[in-house]
């Protein structure tokens, strides 16, 4: 039985988007190129992993900048912009999780 956590974890893997190239758009990039394909439960199940690491090493360098003005970071200096926001956003939402 999956627990609450992770399915909202599935869940945002399945049919989140953003704009940009961050760690979490990639993941959602890679499952989109799998989605279709057989026998992809187990990459689901370590992308769904990876997802929640993600997530916990997001709010823990949140937490760093904010509370030690930890500017170590590349804010996002680096980041890629994404074309075809709109069609990736209408087609995960399509998905029956």
């Amino acid at each position: 039985m999956e627990d609450l956590g992770r399915r909202f974890t599935k869940k945002s893997l399945i049919t989140g988007t953003n704009n940009k190239k961050h760690i979490c758009e990639t993941l959602r990039l890679i499952y989109d190129e799998i989605h279709e394909k057989e026998d992809n439960e187990k990459m689901v199940e370590l992308l769904i992993d990876a997802m929640e690491m993600v997530k916990k090493m997001q709010t823990r360098l949140s937490y760093y900048q904010k509370t030690y003005n930890d500017n170590t970071g590349n804010k996002a200096e680096d980041i890629i912009g994404l074309e075809g926001v709109r069609a990736r956003s209408i087609m995960r939402k399509k998905r029956i999780i």
